[in-house]
């Protein structure tokens, strides 16, 4: 057993794993049952398996893998004691001859798994095993590098404190790096630094200071940010409810911040907390921006629907729009705006407690396009009914126990001007355009 606090050494992390799912009845396998089954022989008395909060295998407690390249599969399962809530820790189970066997254990004093990746940090062709525990040092969380020794025993290859933390390859050269953000809470001062694993030790390679005087990082996330860089985006909570977002590349051996983002320049502030992703599939990630949609100057805070607007870096530093949506958060639904309704269209909320909206073209605030409307389920027949007297167009959205989500379509556009008509939208592009969010 390896026993462990918080120190400061060194620190690695992963590229890629082939994860072993939460073992859940009835879709698992025969074989997956047996190995839970010698899992839950092994763990610790009065242990549960627990799911790492962050990493690439989603919610999972139970990882099998060929850890040293020999054909030989390992079994690494996450536990939390319930009988100490400062105790957390991982067993190794080692295969033999069709049989499952405890090669080594970890036992961490810790507030939680915070995060856990397989990686092989130095080309050794044998992954390491990458785990960061949380609970350290002024909101740090502490980072330990583990790996299997010949005789198949856990050895502790480097430690490190940090508060959030990435295995990612930002000069393209298949070498993992691990990413450091380091944010001190109460000296009020961030770092941002890369690390190499080589030659038996990790070494920074680059560093870059951050606004230290924020809440907090609602994200960080690596990614390609272009078609040829990889890049990582940071979303900090200021404020209330407010962020900004930076963007870091790797250029000329140095991180960069490519948005030179600070939280006093609007162009990079959001009134509210948003998160980067690839929204439209093409791989690369987008950074969202919210505005006020064209002709609501007159409208205070709280009842603007603000647009989110989804920019790309490019390689010459400008950011491009490729997509602009409307979320309603209550009602977990996005709306991907048809791009001739840029600059054209405006947005209102109606009805009781702001749950619908309306789509009205700017020069003509008279025409609805589309009202997106969300209806009691004990209100769907009557609701119903009275469209269809009014002779009314509606496409059902999404259909829940209490709600019923609706696009309507208020009126005919053919007595209006061609510039009015061109903003139809039809029923399939609406289809298109609605997304259900999962939280």
């Amino acid at each position: 057993m390896i026993m462990t606090g918080a120190m400061l050494l060194l620190g690695g992390c992963s590229l890629s794993s082939t994860p072993f799912q939460l073992l859940q009845a009835p879709a698992q396998s025969q074989q997956q049952s047996n190995i839970r089954q010698e899992v839950l022989q092994h763990l610790p008395p009065h242990s549960k398996l627990v799911i790492p909060d962050n990493g690439p295998y989603g919610a999972t407690a139970i990882f099998i893998k060929d850890m040293m390249g020999d054909g030989q599969r390992q079994v690494i399962a996450f536990y939390a004691n319930e009988a100490d809530e400062f105790e957390h820790g991982y067993i190794v189970l080692g295969e033999n001859n069709g049989e499952w066997e405890e090669l080594d254990q970890v036992n961490v004093p810790s507030r939680g798994v915070d995060f856990f990746q397989l990686a092989d940090l130095n080309g050794d062709g044998r992954n390491e095993i990458i785990t960061g525990w949380k609970g350290g040092i002024r909101g740090r969380n502490e980072l330990q590098i583990h790996s299997l020794n010949e005789q198949k025993k856990l050895e502790l290859d480097g430690d490190m404190l940090y508060t959030k933390m990435l295995v990612t390859d930002l000069d393209g050269d298949n070498w993992p790096e691990l990413f450091n953000l380091s944010w001190d809470s109460e000296k009020m001062v961030a770092e941002a630094a890369l690390y190499e694993y080589r030659d038996g030790q990790l070494s920074k390679q680059t560093a870059l200071d951050l606004d230290g005087a924020i809440n907090g990082y609602a994200q960080v996330v690596t990614g390609r940010v272009s078609e040829q860089r990889q890049g990582i985006v940071i979303v900090a909570d200021i404020g209330a409810h407010s962020s900004y977002t930076s963007m870091l590349i790797k250029e000329q051996g140095q991180l960069k911040d490519v948005l030179n983002a600070d939280p006093l320049d609007p162009e990079f502030y959001n009134a509210q907390t948003t998160l980067s992703e690839d929204v439209n599939g093409d791989g690369i990630l987008e950074i969202d921006r919210m505005k006020e949609p064209p002709g609501t100057e007159d409208l205070p805070y709280a009842e603007m629907p603000f647009i989110h607007e989804w920019l790309q870096w490019s390689e010459g530093g400008k950011l491009q729009p490729v997509m602009n949506s409307f979320y309603n958060f209550e009602s977990s639904y996005r709306f991907d705006l048809p791009e001739r309704w840029t600059s054209q269209v405006t947005l209102r909320y109606s009805g009781d407690n702001k749950e619908s909206i309306t789509f009205k073209p700017l020069l003509n605030h008279g025409v609805t396009l589309l009202e997106i409307k969300v209806v009691s389920m004990a209100d769907k027949t009557r609701e119903t009914e009275k469209w269809k007297q009014d002779g009314l167009q509606f496409v059902s959205l999404r259909e829940g126990k209490d709600k019923w989500i609706v696009g309507i379509f208020p009126e005919s556009l053919e007595q209006y001007a061609a510039a009015v008509k061109s903003l139809a939208i039809s029923e399939k592009e609406l289809a298109r355009g609605f997304k259900d969010m999962k939280f």
